[in-house]
C-alpha cells in the first residue's frame, strides 16, 4: 500500500544494499560498547588519511573502507571491527575485513606513528558458534586478536582493556599520530 500511495525515493549507484548492510554491522558493534558502557572511549571510523605515510614508488595499498571502530591511547591504537555471526553475508564479511585489515597493517608499517596498533575482530555470534571459527579460519594472518564478546571470560578483559588505552589517550577528539 505504501509503495502505491507515498512518494518514493529513486535509487543512486552509492545508495546499495551493501552500503546498508555495512552500517548495519557497525551499528550493531558500536551498540555493543554503548551496552557495556565504554562507548565514551571509542571512536567511529579510522579512515587510511589519518596515517603520515610518504607515497613511495611502488604506490600504496588500497583501503577500500574504514575501520568501524578505534581506541587512540597514548602509546597504543585499537583498531576495531564487529562481525555478526547471525548475518547472511558473513563470509563476505570476513573477506573484506581481511582485505581491509592487511591493507591497514601495510599503511602502518609504512607511516611515521607513535601509537602501535593492534587489529581486533569482536564478534557477536548471536548464537552461532560457528562465527567463532570462521573467523579464526579466515582472519587468522589478518588480525592480531579475534574476541568471542558473547563469552565473559573474553569479554571483560576486552573492555578492561578498551578503557585503559582510552583513559591514557589524552583528547579523545583528536588522533595524533605523529
Amino acid at each position: 500500500m505504501e509503495s502505491f500511495v507515498l512518494p518514493q525515493k529513486g535509487l543512486r549507484e552509492q545508495d546499495t544494499k551493501d552500503a546498508a548492510y555495512r552500517q548495519r554491522r557497525e551499528s550493531m558493534g558500536y551498540r555493543f560498547f554503548e551496552q557495556w558502557h565504554v562507548s565514551q572511549f571509542v571512536r567511529r571510523k579510522f579512515h587510511a588519511e589519518n596515517l603520515p605515510v610518504q607515497s613511495p614508488k611502488q604506490g600504496l595499498p588500497q583501503v577500500k573502507h574504514p575501520i568501524a571502530h578505534y581506541v587512540p591511547g597514548a602509546s597504543e591504537l585499537l583498531l576495531m571491527e564487529p562481525i555478526v555471526g547471525t548475518r547472511a553475508k558473513l563470509t563476505d564479511d570476513l573477506k573484506g575485513l581481511s582485505e581491509s585489515f592487511l591493507a591497514f597493517r601495510s599503511l602502518f608499517e609504512m607511516a611515521n606513528t607513535l601509537r602501535k596498533p593492534t587489529f581486533i575482530v569482536y564478534v557477536l555470534t548471536g548464537g552461532y558458534e560457528g562465527a567463532l571459527a570462521e573467523a579464526q579460519d579466515v582472519l587468522k594472518g589478518a588480525a592480531h586478536e579475534i574476541i568471542n564478546v558473547d563469552d565473559p571470560s573474553q569479554r571483560m578483559p576486552f573492555l578492561q582493556r578498551i578503557m585503559a588505552v582510552g583513559r591514557t589517550g589524552g583528547d579523545q577528539g583528536a588522533l595524533a599520530l605523529h
